[in-house]
């Protein structure tokens, strides 16, 4: 009997063997370069042998502070900067310098107007060394019927004084002016005597208007009117705010123009800078 054959409709197509398919794609060869590792080791051990010196250094009983030295003072009691600083005698020099240099430069600071900034060093072995920068004085606010302040140059008042310095420029300003605080910035806007007479104090100091070894005093009234005296010069009415540095070159145009006639003066008027008035001074006769 014969075998009976079972036919399909389609023939069927053997798939390509495996082995064929992956021989058609090169296998991609691999950079397998052993890591250097040694730079991540160096820099380990490098921290580790940092560490363990500050922890040394914040540890050994040789760094113990036994001396507080204070450096730049010029004004400011020596006695004063050491109290305000409060430093531990005993404690570590590097842990002092480190964690607590902050506390101690804002006491000095806030409680002694006077100083204008105050920094922390050390000295191995034992010494921690108070740095302190003085305020410079500027000129001195006189306040009629009131005290005598020395200020710096950035509106800062600082100490009050009992006499009058000689050297430096004076700007009086009426009874009715508030006594401004120690330590805290004046109101520099021209709204207020303090602020009208330091604008005017900068535009002479900084200009090239007058020479400011010259300059006596800047006196502002009430009503901020404003008048410049100066030694050798006579007295320029600026009158009341506003374009002073036009008032100041006018001014200065009048006296330096013609010397002789300046020095005899009482007073130049700048009020209006288009028609600045020189008044002669009244000479009385000598009599015979």
């Amino acid at each position: 009997m014969a075998k009976s054959t079972r036919t399909t409709g389609a023939r069927k197509v053997s798939a390509a063997p495996r082995s064929r398919a992956r021989s058609a794609t090169p296998p991609v060869k691999r950079n397998r370069k052993r890591k250097n590792r040694w730079p991540a080791i160096r820099r380990t051990l490098l921290f580790g042998l940092v560490l363990a010196l500050l922890i040394w250094l914040c540890n050994d009983r040789r760094f113990e502070i036994r001396q507080v030295r204070v450096d730049g003072l010029r004004t400011v009691g020596l006695k004063e900067i050491i109290t305000l600083a409060k430093v531990k005698m005993g404690g570590n020099l590097f842990v002092t310098a480190l964690v607590d240099h902050r506390d101690i430069t804002r006491r000095i600071e806030k409680a002694e107007p006077a100083v204008e900034s105050a920094a922390i060093r050390i000295h191995p072995p034992k010494t921690l060394v108070v740095r302190i920068q003085e305020r410079t004085p500027y000129a001195q606010i006189r306040i009629n019927g009131g005290p005598l302040l020395l200020v710096d140059a950035s509106g800062i008042p600082y100490r009050q004084i009992t006499a009058r310095a000689p050297s430096l420029p004076a700007l009086v300003v009426p009874s009715t002016t508030v006594v401004p605080e120690l330590g805290k910035k004046i109101d520099q806007r021209l709204t207020n005597p303090l602020g009208t007479a330091f604008s005017v104090l900068n535009l002479l100091t900084h200009g090239d208007y007058f020479v400011p070894l010259k300059l006596r005093e800047i006196r502002v009234q009430g009503d901020l009117y404003t008048s410049v005296y100066m030694t050798d010069r006579p007295v320029i009415r600026l009158g009341l705010p506003g374009d002073y540095p036009l008032k100041i070159k006018t001014a200065a145009v009048a006296i330096e123009g013609d010397p002789v006639r300046a020095q005899n003066a009482e007073y130049v008027d700048v009020t209006l800078p288009s028609k600045p008035a020189i008044k002669m001074k009244v000479v009385a006769p000598k009599p015979l």
